[in-house]
């Protein structure tokens, strides 16, 4: 295996991320997967932040009681393919993406994990990458099933919540006789709802794609999360919610306190602007700054390879260290469809 360089020792970088330009997210698409793993353009099934019951004084939700619903289609792994499909049917070709100056495309979770390798020290990740018309598409196969420190019990008790939380319509559409905490709340259809997003961190240029929850009165998408009552949000965890809330432009996070009965007796709010202020005060440059350090040496390290020759960048755990080596025949996989490649050239 050629490995090019071990870069970035395991440590928090020199710069300041509030020194760097950094601009403000900017959603420029949105879809929604459908169990056929292709996507309808527009959120056709977003659903509203219920602002009456996250605002409510007491609560008693009964999760034992809730359907988790459906989620994305399980024939697809590669959440890459959907923003590709995206780009393809949006005909934001080869010439808009350098117009715009688009250096990397991927999902917001490959993003979010290194991001958070400052907090996660000891959690490998790996992600292959192809460079085509010096835009870098990073894929996410590896990212599925690690790309948070939420446990599994957290992500199903979070679905069900967001049945609790969220509604068809707005609060102000819906009549007063629906609202009721006592009912449990009927299955509903939880298809995951994407946008894109593109935005510039120190001079590289990012399109990226995520699934949101919900939308709230004030028109910004919300963050939804589960927490058993009594434990304490640890930074790292924080970390994680703030850095998908800081990518996407989200204003808020609404977590539900879960009881050892299954019962949400709590819903707290946290403010992005404000989530990391009781933590470490340099959470936020760390996690930035070592995002901007990982894509600038990628960037550089591939700028005179081949177009579409693989690579894989990892992050060992056991060296602390970043590295990027060429990718043996044995171990490619088909990263951009045909269809996509071809349109792209």
């Amino acid at each position: 295996m050629e490995v090019i360089q071990s870069l970035l020792p395991f440590e928090q970088p020199a710069e300041d991320a509030n020194a760097m330009e950094v601009s403000d997210p900017i959603t420029i698409g949105q879809f929604a997967q459908t169990n056929r793993a292709t996507i309808d353009l527009g959120l056709n099934a977003l659903r509203h932040l219920d602002e009456w019951i996250a605002g409510a004084s007491s609560h008693s939700y009964d999760t034992n009681q809730a359907s988790e619903g459906s989620h994305r289609s399980p024939t697809i792994t590669r959440n890459l393919d959907f923003i590709l499909q995206w780009i393809h049917y949006t005909s934001a070709s080869r010439s808009t993406l350098a117009a715009q100056g688009v250096d990397f495309v991927c999902w917001e979770s490959v993003l979010r994990r290194i991001a958070a390798t400052p907090f996660f020290e000891n959690v490998g990740w790996s992600f292959p990458v192809v460079k085509l018309r010096n835009v870098h598409f990073f894929d996410d196969t590896n990212v599925a099933k690690d790309a948070d420190g939420e446990s599994p019990l957290m992500k199903r008790l979070t679905a069900k919540f967001k049945q609790y939380i969220t509604s068809d319509a707005p609060l102000r559409e819906r009549p007063r006789k629906e609202i009721n905490q006592e009912e449990p709340p009927r299955p509903k259809n939880l298809v995951e709802q994407c946008v894109v997003t593109q935005r510039n961190i120190d001079g590289l240029g990012l399109l990226y794609g995520s699934d949101v929850d919900c939308v709230g009165e004030d028109g910004r998408y919300v963050q939804l999360k589960a927490n058993m009552l009594g434990s304490e949000l640890e930074t790292p965890l924080l970390v994680e919610w703030w850095i998908k809330a800081y990518l996407n432009g989200f204003g808020r996070t609404i977590v539900g306190h879960v009881d050892n009965e299954g019962f949400v007796v709590q819903v707290s709010r946290l403010e992005t602007n404000d989530m990391l202020k009781e933590k470490q005060q340099s959470s936020e440059s760390a996690a930035i700054s070592f995002l901007s350090a990982v894509l600038h040496e990628v960037k550089q390290r591939l700028e005179a390879v081949k177009e579409l020759e693989q690579y894989m960048v990892e992050y060992s755990p056991q060296a602390k260290t970043v590295s990027i080596r060429k990718l043996e025949k044995s171990e490619r996989v088909k990263l951009l469809p045909d269809y996509f490649a071809h349109q792209f050239r």
